[in-house]
Formats: C-alpha cells, sequence, structure tokens
C-alpha cells in the first residue's frame, strides 16, 4: 500500500518531517511550500493541503478539530499531541495510525504521544 502524501504546517518539527521522508512519506511543509514566517492562518493552510491533495500533519490539534468540526472540506488531518524531544516516535506514531487507514479523505485522526517512558 502507498503512503498518504503529507502537508506538515509549520509547528511539526523538522526532525520528525525527516523521519517520516525516510520513511517513504512524500512530505511538504508549508516551508517548502514558500509559506513559512507569513503567520499563514490555519483555514489557509487546510485550504492549501486540500488543493495539494495532501494529509495535513499539525500539533494545533484545537484550531484544526474545529475546522473539522465545522464541517470544513479537507484530504485528511492528522492532529498530534507534542513529542519534540521523540521526532522518531513522532513519527511512528504517524504511520501506525495512517497504515491503519484506506481513504482518510475528511477524516481527522489524533495521534498521543506515548505517556509511558522510553
Amino acid at each position: 500500500m502507498s503512503k498518504h502524501p503529507l502537508y506538515a504546517d509549520e509547528n511539526v518539527p523538522q526532525p520528525a518531517v525527516e523521519q517520516l521522508r525516510a520513511m517513504g512519506y512524500d512530505v511538504v511543509t508549508v516551508a517548502d511550500d514558500g509559506k513559512a514566517a507569513r503567520r499563514y492562518p490555519d483555514n489557509q493552510v487546510r485550504e492549501r493541503a486540500l488543493f495539494l491533495r495532501r494529509v495535513l500533519v499539525t500539533h494545533d490539534r484545537r484550531d484544526f478539530r474545529r475546522l473539522h468540526e465545522a464541517g470544513a472540506d479537507h484530504a485528511g488531518m492528522v492532529l498530534c499531541t507534542q513529542d519534540r524531544d521523540h521526532p522518531k516516535r513522532l513519527a511512528q506514531g504517524i504511520d501506525d495510525a495512517l497504515s491503519k487507514e484506506g481513504d482518510v479523505s475528511r477524516r481527522m485522526i489524533t495521534v498521543y504521544r506515548p505517556t509511558s517512558p522510553l
């Protein structure tokens, strides 16, 4: 099964993005897309990911959950808890969650940081 193409917003740590790429994901970041440091509004990030047909990956769970619950169209969202000290674990959690899914269009998936120590 092919991996879902991803669109990572600015709050996803670059080491996690690199780990996802090493795992075979095609990841475009907001910075790659020329939108970094522009205070790019969440709704525009969602629209851009949808236009590119990429699953949005973010730590900004509250705001994107609101967009999802308001019925905003999207190509899928992966909402993650912060795990900045463990980018490999974060990437693995994203991969595990997406590997269980087929079509993620308009689906919201939450990836939680493990609560047990490493």
